[in-house]
């Protein structure tokens, strides 16, 4: 997807992995707060809203201190790897366009039906910062 290359048999499926990505987005928004946890192991990040930043916190091999990234960027990667996902999905499955998972996808990092990345639900539409 936009350059980047996903196994055929990855251990964590790719919708799986967006809706865990959209649900962080979601919680940060709405909680401040938010985990990413792996079904397939113990593995937890934690993301915490500090400020205008998001520091990530790892259960395990966490480096001190916690890295971090503005909000801005955060919801900006995470749109577009909702995006990038949905459309790769919809072009080797066409029919997946139909699926009201893929709307809910969208829907939950506030990501609109065409590409590309926006701002915070609320807020002016405008360009991540991010390269595309």
């Amino acid at each position: 997807m936009d350059g980047r290359a996903f196994p055929a048999a990855a251990d964590t499926p790719l919708v799986d992995l967006m809706f865990t990505v959209g649900h962080s987005l979601h919680g940060l928004r709405t909680e401040g707060a938010a985990t990413i946890d792996f079904t397939e192991n113990t593995y937890v990040i934690r993301l915490e809203l500090v400020g205008d930043r998001v520091r990530f916190t790892a259960s395990h091999d966490a480096p001190a201190p916690a890295p971090g990234c503005p909000l801005d960027t955060y919801a900006c990667e995470a749109r577009r790897f909702v995006t990038d996902g949905v459309e790769y999905l919809e072009r080797q499955h066409p029919a997946l366009a139909r699926n009201p998972a893929m709307a809910a996808l969208r829907e939950l990092a506030g990501v609109r039906a065409t590409p590309g990345c926006l701002a915070m639900p609320g807020a002016a539409v405008r360009t991540c910062p991010c390269p595309r």
